[in-house]
């Protein structure tokens, strides 16, 4: 879901695995919200393909997140 959302940047992308991997994966709350992740992105997907303006919207918060959740990593 990402990659398109975000441009193929693989910087981006690689961050939000990281998080994924080295943050969420080590709580319970971490694995359900990854779980509902997994389930939900092909229709997110799916709906932010269909709409540009929704896309922009997650994008933006996206770019937003990403130095919060860098500062995270370190």
């Amino acid at each position: 879901m990402f990659q398109t959302t975000l441009n193929n940047d693989e910087h981006k992308i690689e961050t939000l695995r990281r998080f994924r991997d080295e943050v969420l994966a080590k709580t319970p709350v971490g694995r359900e919200y990854i779980r509902l992740y997994y389930q939900w992105s092909p229709a997110i997907v799916q709906e932010l393909e269909e709409d540009e303006e929704l896309k922009e919207e997650v994008k933006a918060l996206l770019e937003e997140l990403l130095p919060l959740i860098e500062k995270m990593l370190q």
